[in-house]
């Protein structure tokens, strides 16, 4: 009796004293009643994706975990008779969710950010992106435009590429503009002439300009795995290369130089205009020759909002 008192006893005290908490439970994924664009499996799981390319809502009928992409509107390169000596457009702001992320209950407005508008004033300045946004929750800064001739790339998502710097001071006194922190990277600085700088992408800053115009190159694009490639071409959103799928790439600046993954435009050859970005890629433009008229720089890639719950 007396070992069986002990045992019941060493029992009880483990019981009061150390018993092992069962795990929380795992926080379930959202509800969203609207119409989901498609249905993939990644190799593991089920997801239900929403794909916004322009303004829309996004209502969520459970509060729960949530995965999203936002992708701004990027800005546009300036343009010069002589276009090297410009800078290029910064790519639009990305914002990817972090983990666990999770979405309230509601009904969410979808803001497409547009890219800045193609140049119609000549031997000007780059205009900036639009910011993308899903309600409060995510919000995405338009890309930063370029610098005209000695002056500095604008702030943005992603900063625009300077203008070239003045002759006979330091090389790279005309700064590139500054990207928003987690969102994007600087644009290139200026050089002294010729030697606009390319823009910033959402995954690398843009390359400084330099004496002879050549591979000033935009910045690349951020990878995302958060749709397949398929779907990405399927829908006309991003930019594929080599399997891997870009948003936000940075414009280049001088001669051909190109532009960054993630639909970054490329810097237009001599007497030649700029060419738009594609349509929601959050692509910043290249810099761009004045000599064949209005529209001069093109204009910036236009944003995307993408979305998805595990089944």
């Amino acid at each position: 009796m007396a070992v069986t008192s002990m045992a019941n006893s060493s029992i009880g005290n483990f019981n009061k004293s150390n018993r092992i908490s069962a795990p929380a439970p795992e926080t379930p994924w959202a509800k969203i009643s609207t119409t989901p664009t498609g249905t993939f499996n990644d190799g593991t799981d089920d997801w239900n994706y929403w794909v916004f390319k322009s303004n829309g809502t996004l209502t969520v009928g459970r509060s729960g975990r949530v995965e999203y992409l936002v992708v701004a509107g990027g800005g546009t390169g300036a343009n010069n008779n002589t276009r090297d000596n410009v800078g290029a457009g910064g790519a639009g702001g990305v914002i990817e969710s972090p983990e666990y992320a999770r979405i309230d209950a509601g009904s969410y407005a979808v803001t497409i950010g547009s890219g800045g508008a193609a140049q119609t004033s000549q031997n000007s300045a780059g205009n900036d992106g639009s910011d993308s946004s899903i309600g409060s929750l995510a919000v995405a800064i338009g890309g930063g435009g370029s610098g005209y001739r000695l002056e500095p790339g604008h702030d943005g998502g992603c900063g625009g590429g300077a203008g070239d710097a003045y002759v006979g001071t330091d090389p790279y006194t005309s700064q590139g503009g500054d990207g928003e922190f987690g969102q994007g990277f600087r644009g290139g600085n200026g050089h002294q002439t010729p030697g606009g700088g390319a823009g910033g992408g959402a995954g690398g800053p843009g390359t400084n300009g330099n004496a002879s115009s050549g591979s000033i190159v935009g910045g690349v694009g951020r990878t995302t795995t958060i749709i397949t490639t398929a779907i990405a071409t399927a829908q006309s959103i991003g930019e594929v290369d080599s399997g891997t799928l870009y948003f936000a790439g940075g414009g280049g600046a001088g001669s051909s130089s190109a532009g960054g993954l993630g639909g970054g435009g490329d810097g237009s050859p001599a007497n030649q205009r700029g060419v738009d970005c594609p349509a929601n890629t959050g692509g910043g433009s290249g810099n761009s020759d004045t000599n064949e008229g209005s529209p001069f720089a093109g204009a910036g890639g236009s944003g995307v909002v993408i979305v998805r719950t595990r089944v």
